[in-house]
């Protein structure tokens, strides 16, 4: 496996994570049967507590942006655009060519990725630095400390459900653009809801569906039915 590929299954891996916790994390806060929540309390607000601090370490391990990212010591999102800018010719056919040498003629008709392709995301992720820094803040100060000033003005911070989800979303489609133009020398396009959801349906171990919370919903009812004390 190439060097890049790996980093790049390891960020896939971290935003599954980050996606995951986020998702089964509201889905029993929002849609759980407040019967077996409540029956066994501790059990679910250690599940709860240890599904959001997982969402907030790998959401900062995707969107880590300081010194060592910089330094190339720590895996990112900007690490990898930054990655592939710096290797923008193992994305060309002739490179395709090589990793595809099953099949010689494979990279013909295929897209070469762009040093302006990867800058364009980059603007798209500069578009959300707000959204991005309010959810940095918030870890920072209600997860990983505890900021004495949020306990009294009970201050918000601007970031709702939808919001955090579209900033997971976009760090999913990127994490295919790079994946399409590696390994297939395709473009994926990031504002193509249609190609999003398609690639999502098709994509055997790395499905990333929109709407994935009726599992959830359904283990916690059979644990409803398991439940002797629940009527």
């Amino acid at each position: 496996m190439n060097g890049f590929e790996k980093l790049l299954n390891e960020m896939s891996q971290e935003i599954s994570c980050m996606a995951y916790s986020f998702k089964t994390y509201r889905t029993i806060q929002h849609k759980g049967d407040k019967k077996i929540l409540n029956s066994d309390m501790y059990f679910w607000t250690t599940v709860m507590e240890s599904l959001l601090a997982q969402f907030f370490i790998s959401f900062a391990k995707v969107f880590e942006n300081g010194k060592k990212v910089k330094k190339g010591e720590n895996l990112s999102i900007y690490f990898l655009l930054n990655l592939a800018k710096k290797n923008i010719s193992d994305f060309s056919k002739e490179a395709l060519s090589k990793r595809k040498k099953d099949s010689p003629n494979y990279a013909e008709n295929t897209y070469e990725l762009l040093i302006q392709d990867i800058k364009d995301i980059e603007e798209k992720l500069e578009l959300k630095n707000d959204l991005i820094g309010n959810i940095r803040k918030y870890r920072h100060t209600n997860i990983a400390h505890k900021d004495i000033k949020n306990i009294f003005t009970r201050r918000k911070i601007g970031v709702t459900f939808d919001k955090a989800w579209e900033i997971i979303c976009l760090a999913k489609k990127i994490e295919i653009f790079l994946f399409e133009a590696f390994l297939n020398g395709r473009k994926f396009g990031l504002t193509n809801k249609k190609d999003f959801q398609n690639y999502c349906l098709h994509a055997g171990t790395r499905k990333f569906p929109d709407k994935y919370d009726q599992p959830t919903i359904d283990f916690i009812s059979r644990l409803t039915l398991a439940h002797p004390s629940i009527k």
